[in-house]
């Protein structure tokens, strides 16, 4: 069995490679990096490769750490700023707030999606990290209350279907409007659980192709969402007037 440390990289929505570790040596599967690159997305994930077939796995925080370590001596002279992703419902690993204390040594990690849903950890990721790193909500539902624990924004699912009334609920929070964020955070509360009701993002490219986008078809092992699915997301998106 060979466990692999993998990192995506995504510059302007544009799949360009990836970086692997396998037995502590760096693999760089990539285009090109260089300094005029604006910004780059990190997503922590294992791939555990047996009899050939590809299946996710969750990483250890050591091999983690092992991993940016490397990569950060190997490109010390690159300079661009990351964004890490902490998403353990995906990854099965969750990055604690004492590990990403440890990551934003390197001067490179800016800031990090906190999709843990947990507010516990994200305050205590804001008392340990400070200003040092920025908190970006990657949880539609909760994207008030992370806010007031210290997110800057969110990454958001949502704003696909409905950009305006997400960047409003942002910002009437950062402008001192709480009640009416807190309105619109309860407003789409349904919404947002419907588009969780499968894995992302499968119902948000159904609720597109409802709305009359042409979003494709999915690839596998992403597949068409249950009729139970589309009726409740059918039965939100006319709740809150898209549909």
């Amino acid at each position: 069995m060979q466990i692999i440390v993998n990192c995506s990289i995504i510059i302007n929505n544009k799949y360009l490679g990836g970086i692997f570790l396998e037995n502590d040596e760096l693999l760089l599967e990539t285009n090109s990096i260089n300094g005029n690159t604006k910004n780059i997305m990190i997503r922590n994930n294992c791939f555990v490769f047996q009899n050939k077939k590809p299946l996710f796995d969750g990483n250890s925080i050591k091999k983690i750490l092992v991993f940016v370590n490397t990569v950060r001596k190997k490109y010390k002279n690159v300079n661009i700023p990351i964004i890490l992703y902490n998403v353990p419902g995906r990854t099965q690993v969750n990055l604690l707030p004492e590990t990403v204390e440890k990551l934003i040594q390197h001067k490179n990690i800016v800031g990090i999606k906190d999709a843990t849903g947990d507010l516990s950890t994200t305050i205590e990721l804001k008392r340990r990290c400070g200003d040092r790193i920025e908190i970006y909500s990657g949880n539609d539902d909760i994207i008030v209350p992370m806010l007031a624990g210290g997110a800057i924004v969110v990454i958001s699912v949502l704003a696909n279907t409905n950009p305006r009334e997400t960047h409003d609920m942002v910002y009437n929070f950062l402008e001192g409007r709480v009640e009416e964020a807190l309105r619109l955070q309860v407003k789409y509360k349904r919404y947002v659980d419907a588009l969780f009701a499968e894995p992302n993002p499968i119902p948000v490219k159904k609720a597109l192709n409802l709305m009359g986008f042409n979003t494709g078809g999915y690839r596998l092992p992403l597949a068409e969402p249950d009729e139970k699915t589309v009726a409740l997301l059918k039965d939100t998106m006319k709740e809150i007037g898209i549909l």
